[in-house]
């Protein structure tokens, strides 16, 4: 406490003075005595003032709307109320107080980054207030997206939070696979917005086989959604499930064509095909790395049953329905 050497003399016809007491150090409980002498004859009063026994445990920021934040905390000492102080840029300062565990911050300017300073108070403030940084703003963007547990059908999507200043309240997850007759998926996942972990990981199922997927993450509040960050990944790949229909041969040169098979049922990249011609007398395979083939050993005059089926990485799919011809017939 400053102490002056000299005492203050009081007039006998003061009845109210004011004294001005610094705690130093803070958190300190103080006792304060005035002396006055009247008369030759000294009187005294003392009284101690008070003050919390440490910090506020808890303080915690939420974005309410454009211009509002939400604080709120708690404690464990005795306190008569409490005094929060903001400012933004190192500018703007405000001190408002209450005494309940919480307090809408209003009239604040969005697209900023606040610093609250909430401290408790007896008859003198907390040796300390808890400081909170909060950006009250869109979060930032998710950083070090990354994938594991890669499966047929399934991808873990991995990420590290915005910093501790971001005011995260979702995710959304957003995948799009590469056949373009499909369309992207979107996934959203609420979150506690004062998270303790520094990243987060979330499953992404029912996916095809074999497929490329981009996958997007962004973080999301009341204000808006972060800007996306971004990861390609393949699921692993099985055999085709998917036919090779519509086969046509075109005589006289014997070109057999087909579709491609559809591309939620490649299961994989489609890497050739297979080509079964049979009758009642031979059966025998041909195999082609593109959708068409050119039959040079048919028989004129012979009738044939031909099917096809889709190849990739991991094995051959399912055979057409086969087509029946004669060769020279319709010449």
């Amino acid at each position: 406490m400053k102490n002056k050497s000299m005492p203050t003399s009081i007039d006998v016809l003061t009845y109210n003075n004011t004294l001005l007491v610094y705690p130093d150090p803070l958190g300190v409980s103080v006792n304060v005595t005035c002396i006055a002498m009247i008369g030759g004859v000294n009187y005294s009063q003392s009284v101690i003032l008070h003050a919390p026994s440490g910090p506020l445990n808890n303080v915690r920021g939420f974005i309410l709307n454009a211009t509002s934040i939400k604080m709120n905390w708690t404690t464990s000492s005795e306190t008569n109320g409490y005094v929060i102080e903001y400012t933004t840029g190192g500018v703007t300062r405000n001190v408002v107080s209450t005494s309940e565990e919480e307090i809408v911050l209003t009239d604040l300017s969005p697209m900023s980054t606040y610093t609250i300073s909430v401290y408790s108070y007896i008859d003198l403030p907390s040796v300390n207030s808890t400081v909170t940084v909060l950006k009250f703003d869109v979060p930032s963007p998710v950083t070090s997206l990354s994938v594991s547990n890669v499966s047929t059908t399934g991808i873990t999507v991995n990420w590290t939070i915005p910093s501790s200043g971001n005011y995260v309240a979702y995710y959304i997850i957003s995948y799009t696979p590469s056949c373009l007759q499909l369309s992207s998926v979107n996934e959203t996942v609420s979150v506690g917005p004062h998270q303790s972990t520094t990243t987060y990981s979330y499953t992404l199922i029912g996916l095809y086989s074999g497929m490329n997927y981009t996958i997007t993450v962004r973080a999301g509040n009341v204000l808006g959604g972060s800007d996306p960050s971004f990861v390609d990944e393949n699921t692993l790949s099985i055999a085709p499930t998917g036919v090779a229909d519509f086969l046509f041969l075109l005589q006289p040169i014997n070109n057999l064509t087909w579709n491609e098979v559809n591309c939620s049922q490649r299961n994989g990249l489609i890497t050739g095909y297979t080509v079964i011609i049979s009758n009642s007398s031979i059966t025998y395979n041909l195999t082609s790395t593109e959708r068409y083939i050119i039959l040079n050993d048919l028989v004129f005059g012979t009738e044939y049953n031909i099917s096809v089926a889709a190849v990739n990485s991991v094995g051959r799919g399912p055979f057409s329905d086969p087509i029946e011809v004669e060769i020279g017939i319709g010449m």
